[in-house]
């Protein structure tokens, strides 16, 4: 397989191919997993020479196959319901058979198993894949993919295809580089395979979040311009407090304006007085109008460059995720032709994450966030920070077994905290802590809502240096 090429489901002769090297036939069953919804492995043992042997059996709709492992299978943790089915129904039997239905990709394979006989249909179509167990006369015990409409569910009657016609050399086996057996490298064609499209899933996934944040931080710096133009003048607010106090003289109680000389342009200027209060009042009000405009500006300006500075890395991320060449996404294409799943891509929690020295730091943004990681991922000894009396998302530092989260690791968790919550324009804040274990959810409360017992206190100062080391892999999911 060379660059992005996909290789397709295996034909007739391919399955053929494969069925005569393997040493199915008087080969017991030892064990089978089902690692995806659409995958079986099994362990054969084949008393005729080779002993002990892996297989796998894949219904995918794109790469439906069967071929050995090179190596022994990855077992889940969890068993699913087909799994049971076999291991209660095929495991322990012998395969009396095993071939495929002339030019039609449908495996049988007859066990006797206790004196009794079952047979397994393997189905390797692109459109249909599927692998059903029936009795003797075709009566339907289960399927890994129950399809009423086929009658494939217990106690359906198993229909199969008309012949297939007779073959015009329209398939062939394709050829395979690399040593070994067909089925080893067929194995490893699609272990490749498999691996490319997982990492092309994650670097889509990637650009997909890396917009959404694209969009959310110019948003942000959208509000926060106007929120910067709207306050620019409290400078101007200041003079006109100065103004009132050089004019006092000229002032009446009740007076509703006052018409004087401003000294910053040097023309006149009419200044809005309040009648219900005296000159110094009047000149007060302005000066605290003037104070309060200029702590919204300044926080208002602060958040505009941090925002600018994240547009920045994101927009700098999504140009190396659209440029990433095509030995990158290759990458993960492995040799073995183990056990690898065509799997779904690999599964990722809410949030964004961070390095911490040996510890990694998980940070909820908004309520949905800190809700998902709070069902999804949090575990009891994982330590949990949210910043008091200020709306934000919750922050977990995740355990390491055997070690204790140092202050320094606390201190960055700390931070991210306050950084993503409403204190951080006032760039300080306390920041309580906990063990994931001693929450208590709100019941009917809103998404996230927790109550804390056996929480200690930070005193968090926002540190710029530590946010921007923090903030450096904070879109790794």
């Amino acid at each position: 397989m060379s660059g992005h090429e996909r290789p397709a489901a295996l034909n007739w002769r391919e399955i053929d191919a494969v069925l005569e090297e393997l040493p199915l036939s008087g080969s017991f069953v030892r064990g089978v997993w089902q690692p995806h919804i659409r995958e079986l492995t099994w362990e054969m043992y084949s008393p005729r020479g080779g002993g002990r042997w892996w297989l796998l059996t894949s219904f995918h709709e794109r790469f439906s196959r069967l071929h050995p492992l090179e190596q022994p299978p990855t077992r889940p943790t969890k068993t699913q319901r087909f799994a049971s089915f076999l291991r209660a129904h095929v495991v322990g039997g012998r395969i009396v058979s095993a071939s495929q239905l002339p030019g039609n990709r449908i495996v049988r394979v007859e066990l006797a198993r206790g004196g009794a006989s079952v047979v397994m249909w393997w189905r390797l179509w692109a459109s249909a894949s599927n692998c059903v167990v029936t009795d003797a006369d075709r009566r339907v015990l289960d399927a890994l993919l129950r399809r009423p409409g086929r009658d494939e569910v217990s106690g359906g009657a198993l229909e199969l295809p008309d012949a297939a016609p007779a073959d015009s050399g329209k398939y062939r086996v394709r050829e395979l580089p690399g040593e070994g057996s067909y089925g080893e490298r067929l194995a490893r064609h699609f272990a490749a395979a498999e691996a490319l499209e997982r990492r092309q899933a994650e670097v889509a996934a990637r650009q997909r979040a890396l917009q959404d944040e694209e969009e959310r931080l110019a948003r942000l710096a959208a509000r926060l311009d106007e929120e910067v133009r709207a306050t620019a003048d409290h400078a101007r607010l200041r003079e006109l407090g100065d103004v009132i106090l050089s004019h006092l003289a000229a002032m009446e109680p009740g007076d509703r304006w006052l018409r004087a000389t401003d000294y910053a342009s040097g023309g006149q200027v009419e200044v809005e007085l309040q009648p219900l209060l005296d000159g110094p009042q009047n000149a007060q009000r302005y000066f605290d109008r003037a104070k309060q405009q200029r702590r919204r500006y300044d926080a208002a300006a602060s958040r505009k460059r941090d925002a600018a500075a994240q547009l920045d890395r994101i927009r700098e991320a999504l140009q190396d995720a659209e440029t990433a060449p095509e030995e990158t996404l290759a990458s993960d294409g492995g040799s073995g032709g183990g056990a690898t799943a065509a799997a779904a891509p690999t599964a990722t929690h809410a949030g964004i994450t961070a390095r911490s020295g040996a510890f990694t730091i998980v940070v909820g943004r908004n309520a949905r966030e800190s809700d998902q990681l709070l069902r999804t991922m949090a575990r009891g000894n994982d330590t949990w920070l949210h910043c008091r009396d200020a709306p934000g998302g919750h922050v977990f530092v995740r355990a390491v077994s055997g070690q204790t989260v140092p202050l320094e690791t606390l201190l960055d968790a700390g931070n991210l905290a306050v950084f993503y919550s409403r204190a951080r324009a006032s760039g300080r804040a306390d920041v309580y802590y906990t063990q994931v274990k001693h929450l208590r959810r709100v019941r009917g409360g809103a998404a996230g809502r927790v109550i804390p017992s056996q929480e200690k206190n930070l005193d968090i100062r926002l540190d710029q240096a530590r946010i921007d080391r923090l903030l450096g892999d904070r879109l790794r999911r």
